[in-house]
């Protein structure tokens, strides 16, 4: 079972989206001295799925809250 975290859009009515951490992934290589999550991206932006204008976004900090 995959973890989700439910983030707000930044659209006018401020949709509640659930987002799959395990979509957010791409399959890397991990060294042994990289630290967890460190090959992230800053944020990550998606569209909203209730609505058009509305803008999600993950940042690495709500990742690691939920998954370490």
């Amino acid at each position: 079972m995959s973890k989700t975290i439910k983030v707000k859009c930044n659209g006018p009515d401020q949709h509640i989206n659930e987002i799959d951490i395990a979509k957010l992934f791409t399959p890397c290589f991990v060294m042994n001295k990289d630290a967890p999550c460190s090959g992230l991206p800053k944020r990550i932006v998606l569209d909203c799925r209730m609505c058009k204008e509305g803008k999600v976004i993950v940042t690495p900090s709500m990742i690691r809250a939920h998954v370490l």
